[in-house]
């Protein structure tokens, strides 16, 4: 307690409005930080707004989008083993928040065909394009989407 009051990060099973806008400036911030190129420094800064967020995480729409950028770090430094549990914590969200965005889908079917594991890749892959299209996935390597028409016979 602090000049008697508490300070408390949960109201009624979703973050406190005053903890949401301290975590959405943390994101801000490390986006920010991020945009000029310093991608360590940014992880940093949203790790700390990650692990501020309480447990169960999943239950927290906020978890998604920090999940989403830590998963990006690794990605785009093609270390898909530290990226996956990010996009899989972000898809099992219980917001649903996860599982109704297509670039959760693309990311985590990517992870999962660079860590050998086709058929789930497939399955969220084929999501991402169903949510959006193969226009979708023109800022990734195209591998992705050329690994789903060859697994499900796709003329495009």
């Amino acid at each position: 307690m602090r000049d008697g009051r508490r300070n408390k990060k949960t109201v009624n099973g979703k973050l406190s409005p005053r903890f949401a806008k301290k975590v959405i400036r943390k994101t801000a911030k490390g986006n920010r930080i991020e945009s000029y190129g310093n991608a360590k420094r940014a992880e940093k800064i949203w790790r700390r707004a990650y692990n501020a967020i309480p447990e169960p995480k999943n239950q927290f729409e906020q978890s998604v989008w920090l999940e989403i950028f830590l998963g990006d770090i690794f990605f785009s430094s093609q270390i898909y083993a530290e990226a996956l549990p990010f996009f899989q914590s972000a898809y099992s969200n219980i917001s649903g928040k996860g599982k109704s965005n297509p670039y959760v889908h693309l990311r985590l079917g990517a992870c999962l065909l660079e860590t050998g594991q086709h058929d789930e890749a497939i399955d969220h892959l084929w999501r991402a394009y169903q949510m959006e299209d193969r226009q979708f996935f023109r800022g990734t390597d195209l591998k992705y989407l050329d690994f789903l028409k060859s697994n499900l016979n796709l003329s495009m």
